[in-house]
């Protein structure tokens, strides 16, 4: 394995293991960066730095602190969505059961670093027209639909 990889791999130990990462000592910054973007792990990267400064020069912590706050921001913004959309579905007798990414966040020692495009739920399919008028009437804009899957956007 190249070492760039285990480099990588370190970053993501060191954030579940609450840890510091053991680096080799010719770490190419830039590559790190472009493989976190590929894995969406970006705010994680940058959540090890800020918690173990002088790892990098100061330039690229600062701009990785920055890109691990945005994160967290663009999350928190997405979870009050969810929630006042899952308090609207509760109001309205909408069964529904959340899965994958907004469940398994739990599960991260910072959940607002598990990064989402989207968050996924099953509703009862005698529910479909009612959940389509809720989440019309919040704002949600019908995007690409396909029996048995129907996906809304909100915002970006």
């Amino acid at each position: 394995m190249k070492q760039l990889y285990r480099d990588y791999l370190e970053f993501l130990r060191a954030f579940v293991q609450e840890s510091h990462p053991e680096l080799s000592d010719e770490i190419d910054w830039n590559e790190i960066l472009h493989i976190a973007r590929i894995n969406s792990t970006v705010g994680i990267v940058g959540y090890v730095l800020m918690m173990n400064p002088g790892l990098a020069d100061s330039g690229f912590q600062a701009f990785m602190r920055t890109q691990c706050l945005s994160e967290i921001a663009l999350y928190s913004r997405r979870a009050e969505q969810m929630k006042e959309l899952i308090k609207q579905m509760n109001a309205c007798g909408i069964d529904h059961l959340l899965f994958k990414g907004f469940i398994v966040r739990e599960y991260y020692c910072v959940p607002e670093l598990r990064t989402f495009g989207d968050i996924d739920f099953v509703i009862r399919k005698s529910d479909r027209e009612k959940s389509d008028a809720l989440m019309k009437k919040l704002g949600y804009e019908p995007h690409e639909n396909w029996e048995p899957v129907f996906s809304y956007l909100k915002g970006t």
